[in-house]
């Protein structure tokens, strides 16, 4: 599974998500996206993205 994480959680949470394949927004150079690009361009590498961004549910069109 790859894993994005989001630039407000901390890098170091890769370990615990071992052996998953995990990249960090940094990393991809996609941290100065705002949070409906970064859904766009994360969903077509990214099978989960993980963040603490409360306003992003709100944000965004999603399925309950």
């Amino acid at each position: 599974m790859r894993i994005l994480l989001d630039h407000n959680l901390n890098w170091r949470l890769w370990k615990s998500l071992q052996p998953h394949e995990v990249a960090t927004t940094r990393q991809m150079m996609w941290d100065d996206f705002d949070n409906g690009e970064l859904l766009n361009v994360a969903q077509e590498e990214f099978d989960v993205m993980l963040t603490t961004d409360a306003n992003l549910y709100h944000q965004q069109k999603v399925a309950d």
